[in-house]
């Protein structure tokens, strides 16, 4: 795995663990569904409840840099 990757997945791995860190939750009640949309253009991941309601995002740069770079090929 290349070290930009590894960069991208510890960022993910975070941000997802503090979605249920015990000193501050973001999620503070049960879920059944977690919902992803990655929005390609902007290189952000947005995380939606059950309700459609954002719970949170975070921002990915290098897949904005990447997508951009896809359609100049």
């Amino acid at each position: 795995m290349s070290q930009s990757n590894e960069r991208e997945l510890q960022l993910l791995r975070k941000h997802f663990l503090s979605l249920v860190s015990e000193e501050s939750p973001i999620i503070s009640r049960p879920l059944t569904d977690l919902f992803l949309l990655a929005d390609c253009a902007t290189g952000t991941l947005h995380l939606y409840d059950d309700e459609d309601k954002e719970i949170s995002h975070v921002s990915v740069f290098a897949w904005a840099v990447s997508w951009t770079n896809f359609w100049k090929i």
